[in-house]
């Protein structure tokens, strides 16, 4: 009861050092124990958990059971959670097209550009009429510079974006 009591009131880092001490002293035993004290370390334990189990009365033990059930049910939606998660984050398709190089990109290879006339005047009147492209970063970054001739030209060589290499 000392123990507990002790254990209650210790900080946050002495509790995070015990805890790291236990560890590396089971982990030295377990390393330096053989198949014989393996097993009857197992044995101990299995039997002093019996013998404790043995001890509680019925209340303690629904008490015992009932924890372990809410304990069981939010370990299983934590983990139904992460794999939604998981499964949103996988489930993006790559369903968005530069304008210009008709690349196809995943939503986060994209941007809205709004059009520049004087800096894009290479561009056809289709595209430029529009006011906003979709682009990828490359056809961005090549309107945004200096250059007067257009990026890579599937546009102007009809190319399906399915297309090429």
């Amino acid at each position: 009861m000392a123990k507990q009591h002790l254990r209650a009131v210790e900080s946050q880092e002495k509790h995070d050092a015990r805890i790291a001490k236990i560890r590396q002293h089971i982990s030295v035993i377990q390393e330096t124990e053989s198949v014989e004290q393996r097993e009857i370390r197992l044995s101990a334990f299995r039997m002093h958990n019996s013998q404790v189990r043995a001890d509680k009365t019925p209340g303690q033990r629904e008490v015992r059971l009932s924890a372990l059930r809410i304990h069981s049910s939010q370990v299983r939606k934590a983990e139904k959670s992460q794999i939604e998660a998981f499964n949103k984050t996988i489930n993006i398709f790559c369903n968005k097209v530069c304008e210009i190089c008709t690349k196809r990109c995943y939503p986060n290879q994209v941007t809205n550009h709004k059009i520049n006339l004087s800096t894009a005047s290479y561009l056809p009147a289709e595209l430029t009429s529009k006011g906003t492209i979709l682009l990828c970063h490359r056809c961005k970054k090549h309107l945004t510079s200096k250059k007067t001739s257009g990026p890579a030209k599937a546009y102007w060589s009809n190319l399906d974006p399915g297309e090429g290499a």
